[in-house]
């Protein structure tokens, strides 16, 4: 088996490691919820207010809704 260093560390296998490697620290940067579709954003994120503690639901295309639970209570986060 090829030996492969990086930065001082070895890996063993050769390049289908390096390659398994690579997806893995990948993987660690790409952030998927709920609400995303396979292979994509759905580009909604959660914005709290400050100083309520209110949780809102943001579109990429700026449209804002509260955040509500399966009851229809808005979510709100603890301090």
């Amino acid at each position: 088996m090829d030996n492969w260093f990086i930065n001082g560390f070895s890996f063993m296998g050769g390049a289908s490691t390096f390659a398994a490697l690579v997806l893995i620290v990948a993987s660690l940067f790409n952030h998927h919820d709920s609400t995303d579709e396979l292979g994509s954003r759905s580009g909604v994120k959660i914005v709290t207010d400050a100083k309520t503690g209110m949780q809102y639901l943001r579109t990429s295309g700026g449209g804002i809704t509260p955040r509500v639970d399966a009851d229809g209570k808005q979510l709100r986060t603890e301090r």
